[in-house]
């Protein structure tokens, strides 16, 4: 199973088979980080992203829906995995499993990946330095959430429910400077679909032209 894979197996909706985070499809939780933490520049731009108000939620269903038309299902979750926040100051999959675990993304364990998983929800209050109970249940939730999903391997997962969160005795620094990722492609993807513009970099017409501006993260088979 794969990072990607451990990811989608916790956020599809059983009923709906929507990749889903809380009440919104990942694609939405994408276009309001994407425009939270790479677009706004002032502290006015960064509340409107987040404002609770039905136009902004209309808003971003539209860019959503435009994205969608312009990438696969697997590339927006890669996307948001590369953006979103997991807390002490680590911004996507990759800061995530070296400030936690000291590894590469691709060296993550099923147990780690359930983990950062769960922390999405709230990297506020799921710091497991500060919480470590809550941040095992809430793994447990998502290894629950996995066994319902993938059946198939649900005694090998069981088994993970009792494993330690292994992380690191204290949280590893980021480099310097270290923000959001802010890549040519992701920009310019998603500022393309939000005006719908047909010829931009990271579109299917386009996509082989501009693979390599992709964030980094590759998925790769976990142990």
């Amino acid at each position: 199973m794969d990072w990607q894979g451990t990811m989608r197996a916790f956020l599809t909706n059983t009923t709906t088979g929507q990749v889903e985070q809380g009440a919104s499809t990942i694609d939405q939780q994408y276009v309001k980080n994407y425009l939270l933490h790479v677009v706004a520049k002032t502290d006015a731009e960064r509340r409107d992203a987040i404002e609770t108000t039905p136009a902004r939620k209309v808003r971003e269903i539209r860019m959503a829906l435009s994205l969608d038309k312009q990438l696969t299902k697997d590339e927006i979750l890669t996307r948001y995995l590369n953006l979103v926040p997991f807390g002490n100051g680590a911004f996507g999959v990759q800061d995530a499993a070296r400030t936690y675990f000291g590894v590469d993304a691709k060296d993550l364990t099923v147990a780690q990946s359930a983990m950062l998983a769960g922390m999405v929800q709230s990297n506020s209050t799921l710091n497991p330095y500060a919480n470590p109970g809550g941040v095992r249940d809430r793994r447990n939730v998502v290894l629950d959430t996995m066994m319902t999903n993938i059946p198939e391997r649900a005694d090998e997962i069981r088994g993970l429910k009792e494993a330690p969160l292994g992380m690191l005795p204290s949280p590893a620094s980021c480099p310097a400077g270290a923000s959001p990722p802010r890549t040519a492609d992701s920009s310019a993807t998603t500022r393309c679909a939000i005006s719908r513009t047909p010829d931009c970099p990271g579109t299917r017409s386009t996509r082989a032209a501009t693979r390599s501006g992709r964030p980094s993260i590759r998925w790769s088979r976990l142990r």
